[in-house]
């Protein structure tokens, strides 16, 4: 028996409205019916994951880059924020007029002002008409996994960096100014080997597929790393195999290859 995670975005999800498509759908199952155990592993918090990708069926999670680890309905583990630093995170993102949102291990927390970021996350097949949107400090401050926020220019990067000592932030150089935090030394990597750990398997019986930043612990974690064709050079250069890109549905061709 062998398990395999999947990241979402540009893996198995390459921004379709419809959603992940039944060939990947149908190849996922075949794998499953096979005795194999299939996990998403994601950058994105529970409540980021769509309906229809949990209509899916897949075995579990791995949440908010290693944050929350989830097999069928049971919590293996979850990380969480530091209740001082979430409301210091809060308060100086409001205060330099920061968009932000408060993701817990069920839950995403956003405020019905931010308008930007709704509209975002309406394209990223996130259901945002299930985001909480009228709430006190106190729903959500002992369960934060993760803090997604989008400020308004690079140059104020050097003050969130410092802001954030002490977890890890990740931003992206695209211009939109979106940036993550999450708990320092949690990552997919880590919460992968929770997993292993929690579920008895070997790490030779581990694979992976993955396209972007976010995965590289990951692929440097398991056995058989495999890059999607449209994935980052650096992900290629740890990959054990390359499939092809989301588009063509290199996932499905890869897994009736291997399995």
């Amino acid at each position: 028996m062998s398990i395999l995670f999947f990241d979402i975005d540009g893996t198995i999800f390459d921004g379709d409205p419809q959603g992940i498509r039944p060939n990947v759908i149908k190849a996922i199952h075949e794998t499953q019916q096979k005795g194999h155990i299939c996990m998403i592993c994601s950058g994105r918090p529970y409540s980021f994951i769509a309906d229809n990708v949990k209509a899916i069926g897949f075995d579990g999670y791995v949440l908010a880059n290693g944050a929350q680890v989830l097999y069928h309905d049971h919590n293996i583990v979850t990380h969480t924020f530091d209740q001082k630093k979430v409301k210091a995170f809060a308060a100086d993102f409001d205060a330099h007029d920061y968009e932000y949102i408060i993701a817990t291990s069920k839950q995403a927390y956003l405020k019905k002002s931010y308008v930007w970021m709704e509209e975002f996350y309406k394209t990223c097949n996130i259901e945002t008409e299930k985001f909480i949107r009228d709430f006190q400090e106190e729903d959500y401050l002992n369960d934060v996994v993760k803090m997604e926020l989008r400020f308004k220019s690079q140059k104020a990067i050097p003050h969130i960096t410092k802001l954030t000592e002490g977890y890890d932030f990740l931003y992206e150089d695209g211009g939109m100014g979106l940036g993550e935090i999450s708990c320092q030394g949690v990552d997919k990597g880590k919460g992968i080997l929770e997993t292993l750990k929690a579920l008895n398997i070997p790490l030779s019986e581990s694979y992976c597929f993955g396209d972007g930043a976010n995965d590289l612990e990951m692929f440097k974690t398991v056995a058989h790393p495999i890059a999607m064709g449209n994935a980052i050079p650096a992900i290629k250069d740890l990959a054990e195999q390359i499939c092809d890109t989301v588009a063509n549905d290199g996932v499905a061709s890869k897994l009736r290859e291997l399995f």
